[in-house]
């Protein structure tokens, strides 16, 4: 191979790398930190823990009405 040839096949290779690692870090950067997920578990348990507050309340609120007699005008 002439001298050409062979620094036509690096800069080949060189624009890949580069396509590489530019790819890599945009996925590097949507990565989230163990941080982050903490954050969200704790703000989704809080939000779960509220619905279940909720949906007790709700059913107890049902079976009170459920056990009031009909009142007969």
């Amino acid at each position: 191979m002439n001298t050409d040839v062979e620094i036509a096949a690096l800069k080949t290779r060189v624009k890949n790398l580069e396509e590489v690692v530019k790819k890599l870090l945009t996925l590097y950067s949507n990565f989230s930190s163990n941080k982050e997920v903490q954050e969200l578990t704790t703000v989704f348990s809080t939000e779960l823990q509220e619905m279940k507050a909720n949906v007790e309340s709700l059913t107890n609120r049902v079976e009170i009405l459920e056990d009031v007699p009909d009142i007969d005008f």
